[in-house]
């Protein structure tokens, strides 16, 4: 999956305080439900990231040009 690059989206899921949260990684996208605690500060309380996508061709080493003269990792 590589390193983690940021949130890709969050679907509130009808309830108070429960969601469907997406992470972006290098090579992947997690998704699962969230919940949040009802008491502040409404911290996580569960949170399961069941389904992973591939992202073929489109992580972070394939948009960072590595020819002569330019960026490399």
């Amino acid at each position: 999956m590589g390193p983690l690059v940021g949130l890709e989206g969050v679907e509130h899921s009808g309830e108070t305080g429960a969601a469907t949260i997406s992470l972006r990684f290098e090579e992947a996208i997690m998704s699962g439900p969230v919940r949040l605690s009802p008491r502040r500060p409404h911290k996580i309380a569960g949170l399961l990231l069941n389904d992973v996508r591939p992202v073929a061709g489109e992580g972070l080493s394939a948009a960072i040009p590595s020819a002569s003269g330019g960026l490399a990792i």
